[in-house]
Parts: C-alpha cells; sequence; structure tokens
C-alpha cells in the first residue's frame, strides 16, 4: 500500500499550511529563516502585533556589588519596566555606565526586588545577589539601632571584666580596638596585621575564659614562644599549659622504662640496626668501670611495665592551654573533634590552611575548626588576588557563607571548564568578595595605618 491511502479514507491536505504551531506561524510571518521550511502563513493569520512580541520578549535584570556603598542594577531596554526603576527609592540612572544605581543596604534591595516584580506584563528574568552578600548586606546595616546598642554594651562588658589586668593595659590602642572587632565578630576572625597579632590573641583567649581550655595550633618552631606568653601574661602555671610534640603527647601512651636486667631486650647502638634488638649479656663484671657502663646500656632499655617519669599527656587533661604543631593537628583530627575544643587559636593559618582539594588530612581536620565556638586565625598573608588559596581560611571561619566550593569556585574565581577539567586560577566579583571579607571576616592594618602608634626609633 502506498504510503497516504486507504481503501476506504481519502487524506485531505488542503488545511497543511495552517496546521503550525502558533510559535512557529508567527516566526513565518516575521521571515525568520529558522523557519524557512515552513510555508508563509497567510496574510492576517499572525494575531499578535510587533508591539506585543516585543512586550513579552524576556528582559534580563540584573543586580550586582558596584561599591562598598552601591549596588548596580543593569536592566534591558523595555518601556513597561523604566516607571519601575523610576520609582525605586534612592535610585539614580548613570550615564557612564549606563546602570541605576540604589545604596547597598538590605533595605534598598528588597524594596527594589518588590518594585521590579509587581511591574505588569512583564516576562523577566531576574540575576539576584548572592546569598552569601545578602546575608552580610544585612548584618552589616540591616538590624535595628537596638540591636546594635545591645551588641556594642555586651562587648564593653567583657572588656570592663578585664581591662584591670596588665596584658589589657600592655595593648596599644589598635590592638585593643582589634580585641574588640573580634568581639562584636562573636569570636570569628581573620587577625592579619603586621605586628602585634599574638598579644590581641591572649587577650581574646582570656575574654573567653568562661571556655576554656585552649587549643593554640601553630609551626613547631613557634611552640615554645606561645608556651612563654601563655605564662607570662594569662593567670596560668608552667603546668597548666601542655606543648605537643609528637603521638606519646597527644594520644597519652607513653612508653614505659624498667632498669636493664638479665633476658630484657636492650637497643643496638648502631645507626644501621637501630630498629634490631641484642640480647644483654648474662655475665656482669665486679669492676666499678663495667657497673658504669652497664648503668649507660640500661638507660636505653625499655619494656612496658614500670611508668616512666615523662609519662605523655593526652589531649583530655585537665590542662588550661594545649599548644600543638599543625603537623599533629592532621595526623590526630580524629581525636581532636572528639575533645571539642570550644577556643581555637590557629597562627600562621595561611601555611596549612591553604587549598588543598586533594588532602584527606585536611579535610578531616576542617571540621574540628568549624564546630569550635570562638576561632582566631592569624595570618601573615591574606591576598584577595589569590581567591582560591583563600577558600578553607573561609569555610572555617563562616561556614554559613561559604559552605560550596563549585559555587564559590564559579562566582569569585571565574572557573573555566576545558579539557583537563575545571580551572579555578581566575578572579571575578572581586569588588563583592571584598566587601564581604572587610565587613565579617578580616582584619588587617599595616605598619603605615598605626605608624603612630609605634614607637619612635
Amino acid at each position: 500500500m502506498v504510503l497516504g491511502t486507504c481503501g476506504y479514507f481519502k487524506w485531505d491536505n488542503s488545511a497543511s499550511k495552517f496546521t503550525v504551531h502558533p510559535t512557529n506561524a508567527y516566526a513565518l510571518d516575521r521571515g525568520n529563516p529558522r523557519y524557512s521550511s515552513f510555508q508563509k502563513a497567510p496574510i492576517g493569520y499572525n494575531v499578535l502585533q510587533e508591539s506585543e512580541l516585543t512586550q513579552k520578549e524576556k528582559t534580563i535584570i540584573e543586580f550586582r556589588l558596584h561599591s562598598s556603598t552601591e549596588i548596580s542594577i543593569r536592566a534591558d531596554h523595555n518601556p513597561t519596566l523604566l516607571p519601575a526603576l523610576q520609582k525605586m527609592d534612592n535610585s539614580r540612572w548613570n550615564d557612564d555606565l549606563q546602570k541605576w544605581i540604589i545604596p547597598a543596604t538590605s533595605q534598598a534591595y528588597t524594596r527594589a526586588l518588590q518594585q521590579i516584580t509587581i511591574a505588569p506584563n512583564l516576562n523577566i528574568q531576574i540575576k539576584r545577589l548572592s546569598n552569601a552578600l545578602k546575608q552580610v548586606l544585612y548584618e552589616t546595616n540591616g538590624q535595628s539601632d537596638v540591636s546594635i546598642d545591645i551588641v556594642e554594651s555586651d562587648v564593653e562588658e567583657a572588656i570592663y571584666q578585664i581591662r584591670d589586668t596588665a596584658l589589657w593595659k600592655t595593648l596599644k590602642p589598635f590592638q585593643q580596638e582589634g580585641v574588640r572587632c573580634c568581639l562584636r565578630r562573636q569570636g570569628r576572625l581573620i587577625l592579619a596585621d603586621d605586628m602585634g597579632k599574638k598579644l590581641q590573641a591572649l587577650v581574646f583567649s582570656l575574654v573567653y575564659q568562661h571556655a576554656w581550655p585552649v587549643l593554640i595550633i601553630c609551626p613547631k618552631e613557634t611552640q615554645q614562644e606561645w608556651f612563654d606568653l601563655v605564662v607570662k601574661w594569662l593567670p596560668v602555671e608552667k603546668e597548666d599549659v601542655h606543648i605537643s610534640t609528637n603521638k606519646t603527647n597527644i594520644l597519652g601512651k607513653t612508653r614505659k622504662r624498667k632498669t636493664a636486667h638479665k633476658g630484657l631486650y636492650v637497643k643496638t647502638q648502631n645507626k644501621n640496626d637501630r630498629n634490631k634488638k641484642s640480647k644483654y649479656n648474662n655475665t656482669r663484671s665486679n669492676s666499678d668501670d663495667d657497673d658504669d657502663d652497664s648503668d649507660d646500656e640500661a638507660q636505653d632499655v625499655y619494656e612496658y611495665g614500670q611508668e616512666d617519669e615523662d609519662e605523655g599527656v593526652s589531649l583530655f587533661s585537665p590542662h588550661k592551654f594545649h599548644i600543638i604543631s599543625n603537623e599533629l593537628t592532621n595526623r590526630f583530627s580524629k581525636e581532636l573533634l572528639e575533645r571539642h575544643f570550644r577556643v581555637v587559636i590557629c597562627d600562621s593559618s595561611e601555611e596549612y590552611l591553604k587549598f588543598r582539594p586533594r588532602a584527606r588530612a585536611q579535610k578531616d581536620f576542617i571540621p574540628v575548626l568549624q564546630n569550635c565556638e570562638r576561632l582566631l586565625l592569624l595570618s601573615n598573608e591574606f591576598d584577595l588576588n589569590k581567591p582560591l588559596a583563600l577558600y578553607t581560611q573561609l569555610s572555617v571561619l563562616r561556614r554559613d557563607l561559604f559552605s560550596d566550593f563549585r559555587r564559590y569556585g564559579q562566582h569569585y574565581c571565574n572557573a573555566v571548564q576545558n579539557v583537563f577539567g575545571w580551572d579555578y586560577g581566575g578572579t571575578s566579583n572581586q569588588v563583592e568578595l571584598k566587601y564581604i571579607v572587610d565587613n565579617v571576616i578580616l582584619l588587617k592594618r599595616t605598619k603605615e595605618d598605626i605608624q603612630d602608634q609605634l614607637p619612635l626609633n
């Protein structure tokens, strides 16, 4: 049987030129080459006029932070949208940018959205501000004056408790202001001053004395310096501060030592055979020289029996300060998470909190910092031109703002997908990232900023 034929019915193709989807019919009437294979719609079939089609086309409206005080609005030209933009509070047109400008406040942004969405007969697509920026706008200027006064009174009350201490009186004015800034931000801050960070960190720990013990994470070479500062300036004794330098100090396990005698195994002194054990000689000489030699050898004999005087101390010991090298934190993140320190100070945080996507040990350690109540990161280098390297520090300090790395990389690192995967080496939306960091995360003063408070040479 031939296609399109039937013994009982006959195909009627007389109306085929009219059985076209309306969208295609409109395009045919407007001469769209994409639909050139279709027959042109007859005159008078198009029920929408050109003005109506223009009105129904999708209009893109993009909000973006232009500066620390202004939000820009880029909108496609649309006569229906123009009155809504003009009715926005404190809005103005910038001829240079060809954009509308409104104040960078949470209230102005909310009112602008309301004015745009109620405009009639609009098919719009709105590119809103990021969730992190909206949250920071609210924290910065969205709270009432009463809430701000309460925060300031709480800060001054906390300072009042320590103002008579020698440590507080030693601080320079910029250091005292740094402590106040940390308290205003609920004890979570990246401090990147050029100088005077350690004393500010000690005052920070003193304010939160009710939440002790304190965990101090620092490079191995600065552990003794931190120990001396804590004992000198804070109301603690040497016995209250513990330095963890190896696995023994972390877990509380220690080797047991016993005097050498017949049948014990003695560590060999050969450097090439340290792990081997040799049988101790049964015979002993009665001479004084042999006794001296046996005593020397007995110091290198170990057995799980009598406890050594220098027994290791675990993280669960009642010390007020635990000073741990950053190498050990990644190895024993499980024990640190179980201990749950409420106050943590990280020195040189840019070294071991640099973003490393394939570092499993770092991923296991991050929850230790995210779950603590008060966290102070002391950084010697904070470069906004390298947003990729900053992600780990930002996420541990404010997990509510930076919880998704993929979204962070696409928004701030100008992520580009190539044949090898995603490349996050670029920068984008730097004004927005700087605004967030400066207002809720970072405090940085250079020597030029505090030149008048430094002693004259």
